[in-house]
């Protein structure tokens, strides 16, 4: 009977066991081959005003999916309901040690002051049966729009009646700059002056600087920069700076507004009403002149920028000289102002005139007169020309080009002489060891910086001259 027992025992317990392992393995081909991944968004962080960092995790197999990406709006219906306002901007999922994912993504392009509603979103299966899996959903606000910040005032030159200012915008505020200028008053008065800047000296680095002129010598004046951006604050400033402007020691010079230009020359005029200097130590003018620039401010420091000295200093004081300009791009607006150099007591002091905007024309084509022909023999003849309009340029090199063949162009041609013109841009040329009763076609030709221009030809037939038994034809010259 025991004996019995024992075996009902055995045989019980190994059914139970068959069961359990019949049971386990029904649980494995039940449970899903590639569970749907858990996420998870983690708070937004480094929200600036334009941009901000978005983090989420992956539980789970990330790679179940076929992509992942943030839904982003400013309405939270719109991220539940994935509307037409909802932005979608797709991201690439890093594999964790731990196993799963996790994403990254600064969101830029934002509205300064705004409220938005972020969540991470994956994709499940292909064809129509596509499920959409979504994380929480994260508030956030970016900051708002203010007034822009500048940098520490500069004065980078400082005269007896000018100074000098340069800053730069370290950020504009989150929204559009609108207005640039600069601020003075003297100690003693209240309300500033205000000059505004029209562009940056430099777009990348915001930087703007502006001459204050019309000071007064030996005064202390307080000055600041200012910009203003369409936010509701404004207007940002930058530091006062104090400056006490020079004794009356430079030489002062005026740039005179009217000047003459070509496509890549000007003449301009400047007068030097002032050598500098005091009573004891009068001013000796070294030179004077004009320099020029097309981003900033000219400057007659020698290495530092585009001058030139006059030819010769005036005779008497004030006055008047001329410089010529060569080499300016045409079409090409250019900063400009006359400048004086004194020695005073031992140093060199500049002075200098108001900037003036002046600007090169327009590059034009030569035009000639019809060349001419005078003293044709049966091997020479004599061509002459005459250029009527340079075209707003220098001309460099003058000539005739020739052949026999009226159906060659004249850029064509490759018979060529150089000649150089008079003052007034005459030319001419004999042409000898010509072949008898033969007819040339001659060109006149002026090159200048935009190339090669030609004249219109003409025509030059050679003499014959007979044996003396042969009969020349009635029409034969």
């Amino acid at each position: 009977m025991t004996h019995s027992l024992l075996l009902r025992n055995i045989g019980h317990t190994l059914t139970m066991i068959v069961m359990a392992l019949i049971a386990c393995a029904c649980s494995e081909e039940d449970a899903p081959q590639n569970p749907a991944p858990i996420l998870q968004l983690n708070e937004v962080s480094s929200i600036e005003r334009t941009m901000a960092d978005v983090s989420g995790t992956i539980e789970g197999n990330f790679e179940s999916a076929s992509k992942y990406y943030l839904m982003y709006s400013t309405t939270r219906g719109s991220i539940t309901e994935k509307d037409e306002n909802v932005c979608i901007q797709p991201v690439e999922v890093s594999e964790t040690l731990g196993g799963g994912g996790s994403v990254y993504y600064r969101l830029t392009g934002l509205t300064p002051g705004t409220t938005y509603y972020v969540c991470l979103a994956a994709e499940i299966g292909n064809g129509t049966q596509i499920t959409t899996l979504q994380s929480n959903i994260v508030q956030f606000t970016t900051l708002s729009s203010e007034a822009p910040t500048l940098s520490e005032l500069e004065a980078i030159e400082t005269g007896e009646e000018h100074v000098t200012l340069r800053c730069r915008i370290n950020d504009d505020g989150g929204t559009e700059i609108t207005q640039l200028a600069f601020q003075y008053k003297t100690k003693t008065n209240t309300n500033f002056n205000t000059l505004t800047v029209d562009k940056y000296d430099d777009e990348y680095s915001k930087t703007f600087s502006l001459t204050i002129d019309r000071l007064e010598p030996s005064t202390t004046y307080i000055f600041r920069a200012m910009a203003v951006n369409r936010s509701e604050e404004g207007i940002g400033y930058s530091n006062e700076l104090e400056i006490t402007t020079e004794a009356p020691v430079s030489p002062t010079v005026r740039t005179e507004r009217s000047y003459t230009a070509q496509a890549n020359r000007m003449k301009v005029n400047g007068t030097v009403l002032k050598t500098g200097g005091t009573d004891d130590h009068p001013g000796q003018l070294q030179r004077c002149g004009i320099c020029w620039s097309t981003n900033g401010i000219p400057t007659a420091v020698p290495g530092q920028g585009n001058f030139r000295d006059a030819d010769a200093l005036p005779t008497e004081i004030p006055g008047l000289f001329t410089v010529e300009i060569t080499g300016l791009t045409a079409e090409t607006t250019y900063q400009v102002r006359a400048y004086a150099v004194s020695l005073v007591n031992g140093r060199e002091v500049y002075g200098y005139g108001d900037v003036v905007e002046m600007s090169t024309t327009a590059m034009k084509k030569v035009k000639f007169s019809t060349p001419t022909v005078a003293n044709v023999t049966q091997d020479s003849f004599t061509v002459s020309s005459r250029i009527t309009d340079t075209g707003n340029t220098d001309i460099t090199e003058t000539g005739f080009v020739w052949t026999t063949d009226p159906q060659t162009s004249p850029e064509n041609i490759a018979q060529k002489i150089t000649i150089a013109p008079d003052d007034q841009y005459r030319f001419s040329h004999t042409f000898t060891q010509m072949t008898p009763k033969t007819t040339y076609y001659v060109y006149a030709y002026a090159v200048n910086d935009e190339g090669t221009h030609f004249s219109n030809s003409c025509s030059v037939l050679t003499k014959y001259v007979p044996d003396k038994d042969d009969q020349p034809s009635p029409d034969q010259p």
